[in-house]
């Protein structure tokens, strides 16, 4: 009975190997967290241990007391960050999360910048100071975004640490101060705010408080590594493809104006003032395309062209109108118009990167076109009607321009509908924890509820099978949730730095797509048009556009393109046709691989276990026979 105890001793301690033989690399970091006491707020400590290996993709994340969805934002945010300052492929490794604190905290995003250092040093198996502190949430472009409570942080951080890293301007803080006061049987309780100065402050506490403008900065205090960002020679990116595109709109265009110019000149109702402003505003635009094209900037002269047909084909409707047309009449087939040109976008199929920015353009303008259409029917005004019904008209003709387009670069294989619709359901997915993370952090705002607005579009459009507008819908939410993080609370100086970075970002994106032997021509024009904006906000959206657009081949090639989050389940897009399954998108080449190349290692240890442990019981049987 002895020697059987010990073979089965041998046999499973040989089959105690770990099924990975990828070494996995670990490292812990402190952050400052504020709890709510009787008394007021109380800075109090968490720990987050970060576990890297190899795998595909995914994120586990325990924690205790801290459970909220902001924290699994956070994750996913940090994870991509961190990959893309150290130049790794994320769906490459599994990361497993740890957050421990001893007192229950307020919840927050404030820890992802911490969070993100942990998972660079575990990336890179760097040592990390126990000497300082961070607090700061982590914005897409690599900065590091505001928080609150740094005062009680600061207090929290000087029980162990030397130096306590905070955002970029937040050296200078407002706290509440609570002064009481007894008159008669009656307290009365003071509440008011002063300024101070955190740095100052921490000098009383023995703490060295330090700004950090982004993630690069903090790892270099946390390891004394720098990381230097990339440089990228790039050729001019200018959208030089559109130039006989732009020359064809600017004729066309000048002809439309010229007719209905003519047409306003011999109406002599009592409109003809009104119609006569429309077409200034035409005039205004045209006189733009002209300066754009002339400068060699020929998408943002086309843009202008669109615009100015807007105007032209508003005045021309409501011309009609006033010389006794009614609406109905003068929009009798725009609906089956529209409905054509859908069926045509729908089932036009890509083959190539560049036909499916096209493609995907070009089903989003249709889509448009029948949003209009709805919106025209809701208007109360004839005036309204005939302006939404207008901008469908336009949306119309702008479909058949970029499906036109995509005809002239269908090169190499088809992108089948699997992957544009795994694409799609994994971006959905992103989008949609994006704008659960900005919620956490931001109040409502104009570029949230467009976020919304655009994620919705997306869920819409995969419910009818059009992935490739889903996708590209969805990578628009994406890009609205990251520029109100990105913006959130910077100063105008801050703002112009921002654009720079995000330019920067474009660019690397566009060479790295051209050096792939992909032309991403709707990313060079979102980039060219930023180029004649004067408005930082928007220029972050569409720079965010040019840089999602250029990398779209990785979302295509390799799946899932959404770190999956365990912790607390995401909600899945629902698949065409139905009202609660959930779409589970097929596995990459590398994962597939992955699993198989697992499967092989698993079988191959188990083996040798066998083998090995055969051989230990035949040793121990001799040594008992002996």
């Amino acid at each position: 009975m002895k020697r059987t105890y010990i073979v089965c001793f041998i046999l499973l301690f040989s089959l105690w190997t770990p099924l990975h033989a990828e070494d996995q690399h670990q490292a812990t970091i402190t952050a400052p967290a504020v709890e709510r006491t009787a008394d007021g707020l109380r800075g109090v400590l968490s720990y987050m241990t970060v576990v890297t290996q190899q795998g595909s993709g995914h994120i586990y994340i325990d924690t205790w007391p801290l459970a909220e969805v902001d924290i699994q934002g956070s994750a996913r945010l940090a994870v991509q960050v961190a990959c893309d300052v150290v130049h790794k492929n994320w769906e490459h490794y599994d990361f497993f999360i740890t957050v421990r604190s001893d007192s229950p905290i307020i919840g927050g995003p404030s820890a992802g910048g911490a969070m993100t250092v942990a998972i660079i040093a575990s990336l890179q198996g760097w040592e990390l100071s126990s000497d300082v502190v961070m607090s700061g949430t982590i914005n897409p472009d690599e900065t590091v975004g505001p928080v609150g409570g740094l005062y009680q942080k600061a207090q929290a951080a000087s029980e162990i640490a030397h130096t306590f890293l905070v955002p970029d301007g937040q050296t200078t803080i407002v706290v509440e101060e609570q002064t009481t006061r007894t008159q008669g049987p009656f307290t009365y309780i003071t509440t008011s705010q002063k300024q101070l100065d955190l740095v100052e402050e921490g000098k009383a506490m023995g703490l060295q408080v330090k700004e950090v403008y982004d993630i690069r900065e903090a790892v270099y205090y946390f390891t004394g590594q720098e990381i230097e960002t990339s440089q990228v020679e790039a050729e001019p990116i200018k959208a030089d493809f559109m130039k006989p595109y732009a020359q064809q709109q600017v004729d066309g265009i000048e002809n439309e104006y010229e007719s209905v110019t003519d047409s306003v000149q011999e109406y002599t109702g009592p409109y003809k003032s009104d119609l006569q402003r429309v077409l200034e505003s035409a005039q205004e635009q045209i006189t733009y395309a002209h300066t754009a094209y002339d400068s060699g900037s020929y998408y943002t002269s086309v843009s202008a062209c669109y615009v100015a047909g807007l105007y032209i084909t508003y005045a021309q409707n409501l011309l009609l109108y006033f010389e006794n047309q009614s609406v109905e009449e003068i929009f009798s087939d725009l609906t089956r118009e529209i409905d054509i040109v859908y069926t045509k976008t729908t089932e036009a199929r890509p083959r190539g990167m560049t036909a499916l920015q096209c493609i995907a353009t070009a089903q989003n303008r249709i889509f448009e076109a029948r949003e209009y259409v709805k919106r025209a029917q809701a208007q109360q005004s004839t005036s309204g009607q005939i302006e939404y019904a207008s901008y469908a008209e336009r949306r119309k003709e702008s479909a058949e321009f970029w499906l036109e387009l995509a005809s002239e670069y269908q090169e190499g294989s088809e992108i089948s509908q699997d992957a544009l619709r795994n694409a799609a359901s994994s971006m959905l997915n992103t989008a949609e924890l994006s704008l659960v993370y900005a919620s956490s952090i931001l109040s409502a705002g104009d570029l949230l509820s467009e976020a919304q607005s655009r994620l919705q579009t997306s869920q819409e459009q995969f419910v009818e099978e059009v992935y490739a507008a889903s996708l590209f819908s969805a990578v628009e939410s994406r890009v609205y949730c990251e520029v109100a993080l990105i913006s959130y609370s910077a100063q105008k100086e801050a703002l112009v730095q921002k654009v720079e970075r995000a330019r920067e970002r474009a660019t690397k994106a566009i060479e790295t797509s051209r050096q792939q032997g992909t032309e991403p021509v709707l990313a060079v024009s979102y980039y060219e048009l930023t180029q004649s904006l004067d408005e930082a906000t928007q220029s972050l959206i569409y720079l965010g556009y040019a840089e999602e657009v250029a990398s779209m081949a990785e979302y295509i090639d390799t799946q899932p393109s959404v770190p999956m989050v365990t912790g607390e389940p995401a909600r899945e897009p629902l698949t065409p046709g139905s009202g609660t399954e959930s779409s589970t998108p097929e596995p990459s080449e590398h994962e597939a691989a992955q699993q198989n190349g697992g499967l092989v290692e698993a079988l191959g240890i188990l083996g040798a276990g066998i083998v090995i442990g055969i051989l230990g019981s035949w040793l121990v049987t001799k040594s008992v026979h002996r």
